[in-house]
């Protein structure tokens, strides 16, 4: 640090610069030494102080001494003295109306002047009663004025209305020749007209007392409005003139057609008795049709009878009780036996061409139409893969179509290629997380409005307005409900803790709890179950535990054992039952805590925890390792759980550059990524079993590291900006053989294919290389 007392390098340790920092003191010394004692000082203040006194008095003697001169009387351009006169003109001043005096109001706030003369003199009340009294003559003079109901009958007249005007203008070609003409309705033949002058109304009456004429013509054979025949078992209409000649004429009438019908009837049922008495009936036999007797008999031989449904139904039952219910087959067809046994012949034949195509895989051809002996050899001259200790069977996503026993490696790359739409303004950002689902990503910064929400669509990010209500300060820490309901955000400024309720795109801020944190927000982590939110915090008790119930929070009590200083994280494990918080500047660095109902209590000091301050913590997503970042190397730590037993693991033979600020596990328990505040400011580890290994450095990285959250193949770092990564992971792709040039990835897998598949397919390989 330079000034002009020394210059001190902040890479080197005291030891190192003592010398400097002597010289510093000594020159600051010196420099007291030249500026007296606190006494001297004080009566040079003393002094001057009296002298300045004294120099005042003198200036107020000598501008009393010139007298009146010193200032002249105030004119209309320049201030000054009120000259006599103009004091004499004031204090003449009167309410009442004296000519060549100021007017002054009197007790009641009132001046008065004499009769006004001229056209701009001042009206007096009188002069006022008089014209008041002249406009109410004049409003209510009739003559002049009409009254309310004389305005509402002239509203109602019309523009350019006249006196009796024409009722009609031309019925047909009858025109109104005078405003008061009239029109006479006449009846004509079949046709009569009353009047009813009480009913206003005029009455037409078809009499039908005359023939018609031309118009019955117009509905008849050569007329202009036709009626068709009536048409049978249709439509109504005239009769036809050949109808009308058979009715008239030609058919019978309604008696005689009785009469012969009757005959008919009698004669038919004479001659059908006579021919059924003829009539003989032998018994049925298996040769001609007969009379069948019936029989309920089930072990009869007799070939004569007929089976009762009885027989049937004792049949039927029989049936059931020896080949079984159709309707347990475990076939698609219940019904029917036959194609019921046919489905089970047609899955066979699948499941043989399965079989067949299984066996070739394995480099023995084989077809489904072989016989049960060739399947039998074929399987027989299957070579048997030798096991190679540490392989094991991984899914993974084919880059490339791939044939079953193809070698293979799988290869990670990240990609900087999703665009937000409205960056974040240039800040720090201290926090990012996304809503469980990965739809919204939120961020806390360091400046105004403090935190900001992301909307992904694909891989573009759109910014969200703010809501209606932000946090007060630098945002520290985020979190979302598991459901991405609730967000809480830890903050400097009071009330050091905002939450908000989302509902689509928008987040309303919820009431404040009634018990906050005492003092800046740094972390905050709901449980799995979107209940319990814990938050650490700077002042004492350092951790706050919250209960959720609706849209409201309540403090819970505190645990017996506090943190022993400031708590920079906090994270819950998956079951909701663990919490694990990383401290700041007094032992133990790192403590875990455990949950049983409302209450947490702190669990016994794992061993060999941080020796210093700790920035991150974070469990796996299956609940069994937990990842501990500190300021020293090597910067992380990782123990993993059985119960509520924390022991420490073998951490990886590479580390991490810098202390680990922030820590993200990816959706599988697979990886590990952390921002740390050296170069090359982001790292990712792999886990192994309780193995862990660091990856090699990214293609593309970030300017530094501050904070870090991995969601559904999207990764968020924050930085001096905000940076969001697609992950490709360990895509699948045939080997070569050849020496790889990794551009900007890792390999992370060495084997072979155990099933064939294409590009985006899913399939499972052998890694024989870990």
């Amino acid at each position: 640090m330079a000034n002009r007392y020394g210059n001190l390098v902040g890479s080197k340790r005291i030891s190192e610069d003592f010398e400097t920092i002597n010289v510093g003191f000594d020159r600051v010394q010196a420099e007291m030494d030249t500026k007296g004692t606190p006494a001297d000082a004080q009566t040079k203040a003393d002094a001057a102080k009296a002298a300045a006194i004294a120099t005042a008095a003198e200036a107020l003697a000598a501008h009393k001494a010139r007298g009146a001169d010193e200032h002249p009387n105030a004119t209309g351009a320049a201030a000054g003295f009120m000259s006599s006169s103009d004091k004499g003109r004031m204090n003449a001043a009167t309410a009442d109306p004296t000519a060549s005096t100021l007017m002054q109001r009197d007790a009641a706030g009132r001046a008065k002047v004499t009769a006004p003369a001229a056209a701009d003199d001042i009206a007096r009340k009188a002069e006022t009663d008089a014209v008041q009294s002249n406009l109410n003559s004049h409003a209510t003079d009739t003559d002049i004025h009409v009254t309310a109901a004389d305005h509402t009958k002239l509203n109602g007249i019309a523009a350019g209305a006249e006196v009796n005007q024409n009722a009609f203008a031309v019925i047909n070609d009858v025109e109104a020749s005078s405003k008061s003409d009239t029109v006479v309705f006449v009846g004509g033949t079949g046709i009569t007209v009353t009047t009813d002058p009480e009913g206003k109304r005029i009455v037409l009456t078809a009499t039908g007392e005359a023939t018609p004429g031309a118009h019955a013509s117009s509905h008849i054979t050569g007329g202009t409005d036709v009626i068709p025949d009536a048409v049978v078992s249709g439509s109504s209409g005239l009769m036809s003139g050949s109808d009308a000649k058979f009715v008239r004429q030609d058919g019978e009438s309604k008696t005689g057609a009785q009469a012969k019908a009757d005959a008919a009837e009698q004669a038919a049922n004479e001659y059908t008795d006579q021919k059924v008495g003829e009539i003989v009936i032998d018994d049925a036999s298996l040769t001609q049709k007969g009379i069948t007797q019936l029989s309920s008999a089930t072990e009869s031989d007799e070939e004569g009878e007929a089976a009762t449904p009885k027989a049937v139904n004792t049949v039927r039952q029989l049936a059931v009780s020896q080949i079984g219910d159709l309707s347990e087959l475990q076939t698609t067809d219940k019904d029917n036996l036959v194609d019921a046994l046919n489905e089970v012949f047609q899955s066979g034949s699948e499941f043989k061409g399965d079989v067949a195509d299984a066996i070739t895989a394995k480099g023995v051809p084989t077809s489904a139409s072989d016989s049960k002996e060739t399947f039998v050899q074929n399987i027989e001259s299957i070579e048997t893969s030798t096991v190679i200790n540490g392989q094991q069977q991984l899914a993974r996503t084919y880059a490339e179509t791939i044939a079953a026993n193809d070698p293979v490696y799988a290869y990670t790359t990240f990609l900087n290629d999703n665009s937000i739409v409205n960056p974040p303004p240039t800040s720090v950002v201290n926090a990012v997380d996304f809503t469980p689902d990965g739809t919204y990503l939120t961020i806390g910064i360091s400046t105004s409005p403090f935190f900001l929400m992301f909307k992904k669509s694909g891989k573009v990010f759109t910014r969200l307005s703010n809501p209606s209500a932000l946090p007060t300060g630098t945002v520290y820490g985020l979190s979302w409900t598991p459901d991405g309901v609730y967000l809480a955000v830890a903050h400097a400024g009071s009330p050091n803790l905002t939450w908000y309720k989302r509902s689509g795109d928008t987040l309303s801020k919820l009431s404040n709890p009634s018990t906050l944190p005492p003092d800046t927000g740094l972390s905050a982590a709901w449980s799995p179950d979107g209940i319990y939110l814990a938050v650490g915090h700077i002042a004492a008790p350092c951790l706050t535990f919250y209960k959720r119930t609706g849209d409201t929070l309540v403090k819970q009590a505190d645990p017996a054992v506090l943190p022993s200083s400031t708590v920079n994280s906090v994270d819950w494990s998956p079951d909701g039952v663990h919490l694990a918080i990383g401290s700041n500047s007094a032992s133990p660095y790192a403590a875990i805590y455990k949950r049983t109902g409302d209450s947490i209590a702190r669990l016994s000091t794992p061993n060999f925890l941080p020796s210093s301050t700790v920035y991150s913590v974070a469990f796996s997503p299956d609940g069994v390792f937990l990842a501990i970042g500190w300021v020293n190397a090597p910067y992380v730590y990782f123990f993993k759980r059985s119960g509520d037993i924390f022991t420490r693991v073998d951490g990886p033979p590479v580390y991490t550059s810098g202390p680990a600020n922030s820590m993200s596990w990816d959706d599988n328990n697979e990886y590990l990524y952390i921002a740390h505040n050296t170069s090359p400011f982001f790292s990712k580890y792999r886990r192994w079993g309780d193995k862990f290994r660091k990856m090699p450095d990214l293609n593309l990285l970030p300017a530094s590291g501050k904070s870090v959250a991995f969601n559904n193949g999207m990764l968020a770092v924050g930085s001096n900006a905000l940076e969001i990564y697609s992950v490709n992971y360990d895509q699948v792709f045939k080997s070569t053989n050849e020496a790889l040039t990794l551009d900007g990835g890792y390999m992370t897998a060495i084997g072979y294919a155990l099933e064939s598949g294409q590009a985006g397919d899913t399939k499972n390989i052998m890694s024989i290389w870990r």
